[in-house]
C-alpha cells in the first residue's frame, strides 16, 4: 500500500491568522457583526475554524474589502 505523504505548514504561518477581534477592528465592525456575517452567510467574508476557535485570514480580510471598494478612478 503507497504511503501518503502530507505538507506540512510552518508553524509561522499560524501565526498569520488573525482572531475575530482583531478582525473586527481591521474591518471597522463589531464580533456580533462578524459573527452574524457567520452565521448567515450573508456576507462573502472566509474565516478558519480550529476546534471552537475562528480565525481569518489577513488576506482574506484585504480581499473583501477590495470587493466592496466603490467608486474613484482605478
Amino acid at each position: 500500500m503507497p504511503s501518503k505523504q502530507t505538507e506540512t505548514i510552518p508553524a509561522s504561518h499560524h501565526a498569520d491568522l488573525v482572531n475575530e477581534h482583531r478582525a473586527a477592528e481591521l474591518l471597522g465592525v463589531s464580533v456580533l457583526t462578524l459573527r452574524t456575517w457567520r452565521s448567515t452567510r450573508r456576507v462573502p467574508l472566509s474565516f478558519v475554524k480550529i476546534g471552537n476557535a475562528v480565525r481569518y485570514r489577513p488576506e482574506s480580510i484585504q480581499a473583501f474589502i477590495d470587493s466592496r471598494t466603490q467608486g474613484g478612478a482605478e
